[in-house]
């Protein structure tokens, strides 16, 4: 949780605030904006991420790859300090994330102390109170990729699902 506060970060123009967790399907169903993904996430590929921030921040975020309901730290796709505007970012599916739905958290605050060396001196997780930011849920869906082939509409539809480990006519699909 965050503190709501008048000159805390935000995620783009607005923020909500969640009196209660808003859980399962509900995690998308608020105003939140500022984070947009720029196309589908398709395993095994990099996807466009815009992060926009109404000021300097430090933000974190993760995505549950593997479903086992933990944000963990090899899950981060985001940590660290960004600047205000729009911050244009990738993501990268990992190999073998199965399709379907996954939920990410994204955090932003403006208190992460540095000491003299420049080195955050606490850091931001998944989980706990901060007192300032926003956080925001969403609920994203990996996609399969597939391969349709080229022939005209004319002809029978067929597909294959990619997978790292299947076979390949030639060496690029």
């Amino acid at each position: 949780s965050h503190v709501l506060t008048d000159d805390g970060p935000r995620f783009g123009s607005t923020v909500d605030s969640e009196p209660t967790r808003q859980s399962g399907v509900n995690a998308s169903d608020d105003t939140d904006d500022g984070i947009t993904f720029d196309g589908e996430l398709l395993c095994g590929q990099e996807t466009p991420l815009t992060i926009a921030l109404d000021q300097d921040a430090f933000v974190g975020a993760w995505i549950d790859w593997n479903g086992d309901n933990e944000w963990s730290e090899d899950e981060a796709i985001v940590l660290g300090p960004l600047d205000a505007g729009n911050n244009n970012l990738t993501v990268r599916v990992p190999d073998g994330t199965p399709p379907g739905p996954v939920y990410a958290r994204f955090r932003v605050t403006s208190l992460l102390d540095s000491n003299s060396t420049g080195n955050d001196t606490q850091t931001l997780t998944p989980g706990g109170r901060s007192p300032d930011g926003e956080v925001s849920d969403y609920l994203l869906e990996v996609s399969k990729e597939e391969d349709f082939g080229d022939a005209p509409a004319e002809y029978p539809e067929a597909s294959h699902v990619i997978t790292d480990s299947g076979p390949r006519l030639g060496s690029v699909v």
